[in-house]
């Protein structure tokens, strides 16, 4: 087919009227329908061009192959991917060009595919071949491709066809008048599209953040057009949006990468998040104040030894900056500091499950769906509603946060999290309340758990040890009585990757899961023990109250959970209080020192 063409294929772009800013051999080449010098004229023009963009995208792949998983869906799109994955560019050139002159309009994919081809390697298309697909290009409906975006839920597809195509085709075709409007259409739904997707500080959606490569590689693959024809991308409200935006990704970044991140083939890419990411923060323009190149050096460095700071009883100060919580995006970052062997915390509740997902030190431990099952009375019992953070703290010790959604029956279902922000420790907790003092309730709770990490029993009390070699992480499960010789309503185990809690009561549940891996601590013994709660003289049941006490050598905590408000203060080891949460340290002098204090509901 493209054997037969001739300089009459630049015929096509007659009627399309030209800035007075073109190129004059661009403009007599299209006057004189000289193939030839039409190819010579924008090959000349863009040299420059042409190494920035492939400095900018780095090395020689082909960007838009970062997407493929997501834009490749028709069949024509996926023979078109057989067939350029494996080859050279010169054979990708002419594939691309067989493939848009067998169709009467390219897709979305084809057409970026076609202009990353046609700017990084001009000269590898015969003369006849980069005239039909830059023709193709120019005279194709663009509104019609920015249509083709799909639906509400394909944010990759949606994106691509409305704002990346537009704006990289507003730069090919910059010598047609109609290029400004497509410039116009593209910045406007950047900026949309940024917005959408974080919230006024740059919090990540939960669903944007779970699925950041696809996410992240459009708007890498803009920036790097942007910067390379030296065009401004988007306005400068827009570019402070998307600084914001950075920073929190940085939030979730570990030296392993990108936390919330879901690891299944769907989201699979031939860049993974976190290059894209650092790829990312070179190509924008961060104004000078801007922290995020500190966060970077001290990120960019991957698993270091322990310092002597880990090593001492002296925990490295802690940066209350790196911790942050969103309503709208349903996300919260739990993190120390900003360093290779930070310990960070990204809990997501959008959608029917929360997701945890757990770094110590660097290493990350946990991943993915937070699973819970209820049983009352034998009965399943679901979660209505969606969850909501009903409470968010933080200060120089610890973060916390509280999770918490309607059920059915009655049955309230509250979640935990905590990390200490100086000495290396958290707390993950469950807490059930039945509707009568009388039922029985079961709950299982599941945490997946990263292949690196392998278990340990100890011998002689119910904690775990997982240990991915470089870390070890004591998972000590407080609802359970410590000595394996005593019987106990529940378990703690790893089991298919994940690890798996239950635990069962009458009235309610609390079930704390503390896990500590402070160096120093890593050979001092555990125990614990659940405490006697009173009120007014009397014994509360697990139906009103549970209070556990925890000691790993130095570290000795109280967690204490109302699961009823009580008329009058309780009491636990000797503290009073009406409030409905309270989680603090144990001083030998038997003072309870609060690190979270949470009110009881009116």
């Amino acid at each position: 087919m493209l054997a037969a063409m001739t300089t009459s294929t630049l015929k096509q772009l007659h009627k399309l009227p030209l800035r007075k800013s073109a190129d004059p051999a661009f403009r007599k080449a299209i006057v004189a329908d000289d193939a030839t010098g039409f190819q010579r004229a924008i090959v000349k023009g863009s040299v420059k061009i042409r190494h920035r963009l492939k400095k900018a995208l780095g090395g020689s792949r082909l960007a838009s192959l970062w997407s493929e998983y997501a834009l490749a869906k028709t069949i024509a799109d996926q023979k078109l991917l057989e067939q350029i994955q494996n080859t050279d560019p010169a054979a990708a050139c002419c594939v691309i060009a067989e493939s848009i002159a067998s169709v009467q309009s390219p897709s979305v994919w084809q057409a970026l595919l076609a202009a990353e081809l046609l700017v990084r390697t001009p000269e590898e298309f015969s003369t006849e071949q980069f005239a039909q697909v830059y023709v193709t290009l120019a005279t194709c409906d663009h509104a019609e491709l920015r249509a083709a975006g799909g639906h509400a839920g394909q944010q990759v597809p949606q994106f691509e066809a409305q704002a990346e195509l537009p704006f990289v085709m507003s730069l090919l075709l910059a010598p047609f008048q109609f290029s400004k409007l497509l410039n116009a259409k593209g910045v406007e739904y950047l900026a949309d599209h940024v917005e959408a997707a974080s919230d006024t500080d740059g919090t990540l959606d939960a669903e944007i953040a779970a699925n950041l490569s696809q996410w992240l590689a459009p708007f890498v693959r803009v920036h790097a057009w942007a910067k390379a024809f030296k065009q401004p991308w988007a306005r400068s409200t827009t570019q402070k949006r998307w600084g914001q935006c950075l920073t929190h990704m940085a939030a979730c970044t570990v030296c392993s990468g990108f936390l919330p991140e879901r690891n299944t083939d769907q989201q699979r890419l031939r860049i993974g998040a976190q290059e894209l990411f650092y790829r990312a923060v070179e190509l924008a323009e961060l104004p000078a104040h801007s922290p995020l190149p500190a966060m970077l050096k001290s990120l960019a460095h991957g698993p270091a030894k322990k310092t002597k700071s880990e090593k001492s009883s002296k925990s490295p100060k802690s940066d209350s900056a790196a911790s942050h919580q969103s309503d709208w995006a349903a996300a919260a970052v739990l993190r120390n500091r900003f360093s290779a062997n930070a310990d960070a915390m990204c809990l997501h509740w959008k959608g029917d499950t929360p997701t945890l997902n757990i770094a110590v030190l660097g290493s990350q431990l946990v991943t993915g769906d937070w699973q819970t099952q209820i049983t009352l009375d034998g009965q399943a019992v679901t979660t209505v509603g969606t969850w909501v953070c009903t409470c968010w703290f933080q200060d120089d010790e610890v973060v916390f946060a509280e999770l918490e959604a309607g059920s059915a029956d009655g049955v309230r279902h509250v979640r935990h999290v905590m990390l200490s922000l100086t000495d290396h420790f958290a707390v993950i907790t469950n807490t059930v309340s039945a509707p009568t003092a009388e039922a029985q309730v079961h709950l299982k709770s599941r945490l997946q758990l990263f292949d690196h990490f392998a278990e340990e029993a100890h011998p002689i009390t119910r904690e775990l040890n997982l240990s991915d070699g470089r870390v070890t992480v004591r998972a000590v499960p407080c609802w359970l009585a410590d000595d394996r010789v005593h019987s106990a309503a529940g378990d703690l185990c790893v089991a298919n990757g994940e690890l798996q809690m239950q635990a069962e009561g009458r009235g309610g549940i609390a079930a704390p899961l503390v896990l500590d891996w402070h160096p120093e601590r890593a050979f001092r013994d555990a125990d614990w023990n659940s405490l006697t709660v009173t009120e007014d003289s009397r014994v509360n049941s697990t139906f009103e109250a549970c209070a556990f006490r925890v000691r790993i050598g130095r570290l000795q905590l109280l967690l204490y959970r109302s699961l009823r408000r009580g008329e009058l203060l309780r009491s636990v080891l000797g503290y009073h209080t009406g409030n409905e949460t309270v989680y603090g340290h144990i001083r030998n002098s038997g003072k309870i020192d609060p690190l979270v204090l949470v009110e009881a509901d009116a």
